[in-house]
Protein backbone atom coordinates (compact mmCIF):
# COMPACT_ATOMS: atom_id res chain seq x y z
CA UNK A 1 0.00 0.00 0.00
CA UNK A 2 0.90 3.68 -0.12
CA UNK A 3 0.25 5.73 3.00
CA UNK A 4 0.54 9.46 3.58
CA UNK A 5 1.07 11.05 6.97
CA UNK A 6 0.22 14.73 7.48
CA UNK A 7 1.19 15.43 3.89
CA UNK A 8 1.47 19.16 3.19
CA UNK A 9 2.81 21.10 0.21
CA UNK A 10 3.27 24.85 0.13
CA UNK A 11 4.59 27.15 -2.61
CA UNK A 12 5.36 30.84 -2.00
CA UNK A 13 3.16 30.93 1.07
CA UNK A 14 0.20 29.23 -0.66
CA UNK A 15 -0.81 25.84 0.71
CA UNK A 16 -1.78 23.49 -2.15
CA UNK A 17 -2.05 20.28 -0.12
CA UNK A 18 -2.80 20.43 3.59
CA UNK A 19 -2.37 17.74 6.22
CA UNK A 20 -3.52 14.72 4.22
CA UNK A 21 -3.26 11.39 6.01
CA UNK A 22 -4.72 8.50 4.05
CA UNK A 23 -4.06 4.99 2.75
CA UNK A 24 -4.21 3.63 -0.80
CA UNK A 25 -4.67 -0.13 -0.57
CA UNK A 26 -3.38 -2.97 -2.71
CA UNK A 27 -5.74 -4.48 -5.30
CA UNK A 28 -8.06 -1.49 -5.16
CA UNK A 29 -8.71 1.28 -7.65
CA UNK A 30 -8.25 4.50 -5.68
CA UNK A 31 -9.63 7.53 -7.51
CA UNK A 32 -9.00 11.15 -6.59
CA UNK A 33 -11.71 13.63 -7.56
CA UNK A 34 -12.43 17.29 -6.97
CA UNK A 35 -13.04 20.59 -8.72
CA UNK A 36 -10.34 22.37 -10.71
CA UNK A 37 -7.58 23.63 -8.44
CA UNK A 38 -8.48 21.24 -5.61
CA UNK A 39 -4.93 19.81 -5.53
CA UNK A 40 -5.46 16.51 -7.34
CA UNK A 41 -2.41 16.67 -9.64
CA UNK A 42 -0.26 18.08 -6.84
CA UNK A 43 -1.17 15.12 -4.66
CA UNK A 44 -0.26 12.68 -7.46
CA UNK A 45 3.10 14.46 -7.89
CA UNK A 46 3.75 14.11 -4.17
CA UNK A 47 2.82 10.43 -4.19
CA UNK A 48 5.28 9.67 -6.99
CA UNK A 49 8.08 11.82 -5.51
CA UNK A 50 8.16 14.29 -8.40
CA UNK A 51 7.94 17.03 -5.78
CA UNK A 52 8.90 16.92 -2.11
CA UNK A 53 6.39 17.73 0.63
CA UNK A 54 6.80 20.79 2.80
CA UNK A 55 6.06 18.45 5.69
CA UNK A 56 4.72 14.95 6.21
CA UNK A 57 5.65 11.80 4.34
CA UNK A 58 4.72 9.26 1.66
CA UNK A 59 5.38 5.63 2.59
CA UNK A 60 5.51 2.69 0.19
CA UNK A 61 4.87 -0.21 2.52
CA UNK A 62 6.95 -3.32 1.94
CA UNK A 63 9.66 -1.73 -0.21
CA UNK A 64 13.17 -2.19 1.14
CA UNK A 65 14.39 0.87 -0.73
CA UNK A 66 12.89 3.86 -2.48
CA UNK A 67 15.92 4.56 -4.63
CA UNK A 68 14.64 5.84 -8.00
CA UNK A 69 16.50 3.11 -9.90
CA UNK A 70 14.71 0.39 -7.91
CA UNK A 71 11.37 2.12 -7.53
CA UNK A 72 11.10 2.59 -11.29
CA UNK A 73 11.01 -1.20 -11.70
CA UNK A 74 7.77 -1.49 -9.75
CA UNK A 75 6.14 1.94 -10.15
CA UNK A 76 4.87 3.63 -13.31
CA UNK A 77 3.49 7.13 -13.57
CA UNK A 78 1.32 8.58 -16.34
CA UNK A 79 1.51 12.35 -16.13
CA UNK A 80 -1.18 14.72 -17.33
CA UNK A 81 0.96 16.51 -19.91
CA UNK A 82 3.38 14.48 -22.05
CA UNK A 83 5.32 16.09 -24.87
CA UNK A 84 7.57 14.14 -27.21
CA UNK A 85 9.81 16.53 -29.14
CA UNK A 86 11.56 13.91 -31.26
CA UNK A 87 10.05 11.84 -34.12
CA UNK A 88 10.14 8.48 -32.36
CA UNK A 89 8.15 5.47 -33.47
CA UNK A 90 5.33 4.08 -31.37
CA UNK A 91 7.42 0.97 -30.65
CA UNK A 92 10.33 3.07 -29.41
CA UNK A 93 8.10 4.97 -27.00
CA UNK A 94 6.53 1.83 -25.56
CA UNK A 95 10.03 0.34 -25.18
CA UNK A 96 10.87 3.27 -22.88
CA UNK A 97 8.76 1.53 -20.28
CA UNK A 98 11.35 -1.25 -20.17
CA UNK A 99 14.36 1.06 -19.66
CA UNK A 100 14.53 0.43 -15.88
CA UNK A 101 14.80 -3.31 -16.53
CA UNK A 102 17.89 -3.52 -18.77
CA UNK A 103 21.32 -1.93 -18.87
CA UNK A 104 22.42 -1.63 -22.50
CA UNK A 105 20.17 -3.56 -24.86
CA UNK A 106 16.62 -4.84 -24.35
CA UNK A 107 16.34 -8.58 -23.97
CA UNK A 108 13.99 -10.89 -25.81
CA UNK A 109 11.76 -10.74 -22.74
CA UNK A 110 11.62 -6.93 -22.93
CA UNK A 111 10.61 -7.05 -26.59
CA UNK A 112 7.96 -9.66 -25.82
CA UNK A 113 6.47 -7.53 -23.04
CA UNK A 114 6.40 -4.50 -25.35
CA UNK A 115 4.51 -6.56 -27.94
CA UNK A 116 2.02 -7.82 -25.37
CA UNK A 117 1.44 -4.31 -23.99
CA UNK A 118 0.87 -2.97 -27.50
CA UNK A 119 -1.51 -5.83 -28.25
CA UNK A 120 -3.43 -5.09 -25.04
CA UNK A 121 -4.06 -1.48 -26.00
CA UNK A 122 -4.64 -2.24 -29.69
CA UNK A 123 -1.78 -0.15 -31.08
CA UNK A 124 0.31 -2.82 -32.84
CA UNK A 125 -1.08 -1.72 -36.19
CA UNK A 126 0.90 1.51 -35.98
CA UNK A 127 3.99 0.15 -34.24
CA UNK A 128 6.30 1.78 -36.81
CA UNK A 129 4.35 5.01 -37.13
CA UNK A 130 5.85 8.35 -36.14
CA UNK A 131 4.27 9.09 -32.75
CA UNK A 132 3.78 12.75 -33.70
CA UNK A 133 1.39 11.77 -36.52
CA UNK A 134 -1.11 10.11 -34.16
CA UNK A 135 -4.35 11.55 -32.84
CA UNK A 136 -4.65 12.59 -29.21
CA UNK A 137 -6.47 9.41 -28.27
CA UNK A 138 -3.98 7.20 -30.09
CA UNK A 139 -1.09 8.94 -28.31
CA UNK A 140 -2.77 8.32 -24.97
CA UNK A 141 -3.08 4.62 -25.72
CA UNK A 142 0.61 4.52 -26.62
CA UNK A 143 1.42 5.87 -23.17
CA UNK A 144 -0.92 3.34 -21.58
CA UNK A 145 1.16 0.62 -23.23
CA UNK A 146 4.40 2.31 -22.13
CA UNK A 147 3.50 2.52 -18.44
CA UNK A 148 2.07 -0.99 -18.39
CA UNK A 149 5.21 -2.37 -20.06
CA UNK A 150 7.13 -0.84 -17.16
CA UNK A 151 5.16 -2.76 -14.51
CA UNK A 152 4.03 -5.73 -16.58
CA UNK A 153 2.73 -8.64 -14.43
CA UNK A 154 5.56 -11.07 -13.65
CA UNK A 155 3.88 -13.58 -11.35
CA UNK A 156 5.83 -12.38 -8.30
CA UNK A 157 4.42 -11.24 -4.99
CA UNK A 158 6.06 -7.80 -5.16
CA UNK A 159 3.37 -5.13 -5.24
CA UNK A 160 3.45 -2.80 -8.23
CA UNK A 161 2.22 0.76 -8.36
CA UNK A 162 0.37 2.62 -11.11
CA UNK A 163 -0.27 6.35 -10.71
CA UNK A 164 -2.40 8.10 -13.31
CA UNK A 165 -3.11 11.82 -13.69
CA UNK A 166 -6.25 12.26 -15.80
CA UNK A 167 -5.59 9.15 -17.94
CA UNK A 168 -8.86 9.37 -19.87
CA UNK A 169 -8.11 12.73 -21.50
CA UNK A 170 -8.51 12.60 -25.31
CA UNK A 171 -10.24 9.19 -25.25
CA UNK A 172 -13.66 8.53 -26.71
CA UNK A 173 -16.28 6.77 -24.60
CA UNK A 174 -15.38 3.27 -25.80
CA UNK A 175 -11.70 3.59 -24.87
CA UNK A 176 -12.51 5.19 -21.51
CA UNK A 177 -14.45 2.11 -20.44
CA UNK A 178 -11.97 -0.18 -22.21
CA UNK A 179 -9.06 1.27 -20.22
CA UNK A 180 -10.82 0.99 -16.87
CA UNK A 181 -11.83 -2.61 -17.60
CA UNK A 182 -8.28 -3.52 -18.58
CA UNK A 183 -6.87 -2.03 -15.38
CA UNK A 184 -9.31 -4.18 -13.38
CA UNK A 185 -8.23 -7.26 -15.34
CA UNK A 186 -4.50 -6.59 -14.86
CA UNK A 187 -5.03 -6.20 -11.12
CA UNK A 188 -6.12 -9.85 -11.04
CA UNK A 189 -2.68 -10.91 -12.28
CA UNK A 190 -0.39 -8.92 -9.96
CA UNK A 191 -0.66 -7.28 -6.53
CA UNK A 192 -1.08 -3.64 -7.51
CA UNK A 193 -1.91 -0.23 -6.08
CA UNK A 194 -3.77 1.91 -8.62
CA UNK A 195 -4.25 5.61 -7.93
CA UNK A 196 -5.81 7.90 -10.52
CA UNK A 197 -7.25 11.36 -10.99
CA UNK A 198 -10.61 11.41 -12.77
CA UNK A 199 -13.15 14.10 -13.58
CA UNK A 200 -15.96 11.78 -14.65
CA UNK A 201 -18.02 11.11 -11.51
CA UNK A 202 -19.97 8.29 -13.17
CA UNK A 203 -16.78 6.40 -13.99
CA UNK A 204 -15.54 7.02 -10.45
CA UNK A 205 -18.81 5.67 -9.09
CA UNK A 206 -18.62 2.52 -11.21
CA UNK A 207 -14.93 1.63 -11.00
CA UNK A 208 -13.50 3.01 -7.76
CA UNK A 209 -13.06 0.86 -4.70
CA UNK A 210 -12.15 4.00 -2.77
CA UNK A 211 -12.72 7.67 -3.61
CA UNK A 212 -10.74 10.60 -2.20
CA UNK A 213 -12.63 13.87 -2.65
CA UNK A 214 -10.47 16.98 -2.35
CA UNK A 215 -11.49 20.57 -1.80
CA UNK A 216 -8.96 23.39 -1.55
CA UNK A 217 -6.11 20.96 -0.92
CA UNK A 218 -7.84 19.14 1.92
CA UNK A 219 -9.70 15.85 2.14
CA UNK A 220 -13.39 16.73 2.07
CA UNK A 221 -14.58 13.12 2.15
CA UNK A 222 -13.12 9.66 1.54
CA UNK A 223 -14.39 6.11 1.37
CA UNK A 224 -16.46 3.91 -0.91
CA UNK A 225 -18.25 5.69 -3.79
CA UNK A 226 -21.67 5.40 -2.12
CA UNK A 227 -20.33 7.29 0.89
CA UNK A 228 -18.45 9.98 -1.00
CA UNK A 229 -20.62 10.60 -4.06
CA UNK A 230 -23.77 11.82 -2.38
CA UNK A 231 -26.12 14.67 -3.26
CA UNK A 232 -24.79 16.69 -0.33
CA UNK A 233 -21.07 16.33 -1.08
CA UNK A 234 -21.42 16.89 -4.82
CA UNK A 235 -23.60 19.95 -4.30
CA UNK A 236 -21.07 21.40 -1.87
CA UNK A 237 -17.88 20.69 -3.82
CA UNK A 238 -19.04 21.01 -7.44
CA UNK A 239 -21.96 23.43 -6.97
CA UNK A 240 -24.26 21.11 -8.92
CA UNK A 241 -27.16 19.04 -7.63
CA UNK A 242 -27.13 15.49 -9.01
CA UNK A 243 -29.93 13.02 -9.52
CA UNK A 244 -29.13 9.36 -8.88
CA UNK A 245 -30.63 6.36 -10.61
CA UNK A 246 -29.83 2.65 -10.87
CA UNK A 247 -29.80 0.87 -14.23
CA UNK A 248 -31.08 -2.64 -14.99
CA UNK A 249 -27.66 -4.10 -14.09
CA UNK A 250 -27.74 -2.52 -10.65
CA UNK A 251 -25.12 0.13 -11.48
CA UNK A 252 -25.51 3.54 -9.87
CA UNK A 253 -25.42 6.59 -12.14
CA UNK A 254 -25.43 10.35 -11.68
CA UNK A 255 -27.27 12.84 -13.83
CA UNK A 256 -27.08 16.64 -13.72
Amino acid sequence: MIATQNLTYEVNGKVLIEDISTVFNVNEINLIIGANGAGKSTLINLLCNQINPTKGSVIYEGLKTQLPSELSKVRAVLSQHIDMAFPLTVHEIVLMGRYPHFSHQPTEKDHQIVKEAMDLFQINAFSNRNYQTLSGGEKQRVHFARVMAQIWPDGKEQTKYLLLDEPLTYLDVYYQFDFMNKIKAIMQLQPMVVIGVLHDLNLASQYANQVLLLENGKVFQSGVPEKVLTKETISKVFDLEPTFFTDSNGKRHLSF
